[in-house]
């Protein structure tokens, strides 16, 4: 279940929303759960041509790891192609992470596979979270996500 978070209990990172997921990952370690927010601009994806990292802020329970997916639109000279980052780890408090687009590497599983195998910022269609396997029930905070 993705949603905005309700102020009276899930105290976000900057204002006074932030989004939350809550998430059974199950027994299983292969997949876990993912959610993702796409791009609400009228094109369909958002031009972060001239970053050279996504930042965010998450308070993920301590322990849980996690990691980030940026997919490419199929618009403004992208491919299609979709990006995962390396693995990140929960701290049970709010913590900005950073991952440099030279570290996120493509997803082999999912998107065009007949790109040019490179991440292209300038038609960015969705941004998202992908827990693994086997970690409990809990929820997710995330707020403050940026393009640098």
């Amino acid at each position: 279940k993705y949603v905005i978070g309700d102020p009276a209990e899930d105290k976000a990172h900057g204002g006074q929303y932030c989004a939350k997921a809550i998430y059974n990952t199950g027994t299983n370690s292969d997949w876990g759960c993912g959610f993702a927010c796409g791009s609400s601009y009228a094109a369909g994806f958002l031009d972060a041509s001239g970053r050279q990292y996504i930042t965010f802020w998450a308070n993920v329970p301590e322990g849980v790891t996690f990691y980030c997916f940026v997919n490419e639109s199929a618009a403004n000279g992208a491919d299609g192609e979709f990006y995962n980052g390396p693995s990140l780890t929960g701290s049970g408090k709010w913590v900005e992470y950073s991952v440099p687009f030279d570290e996120l590497f493509k997803n082999v599983y999912s998107g065009s596979q007949m790109g040019n195998n490179q991440f292209d910022p300038s038609g960015v269609g969705v941004v998202g979270f992908q827990i693994g396997g086997n970690q409990g029930k809990d929820k997710f905070l995330v707020d403050d996500i940026w393009f640098k």
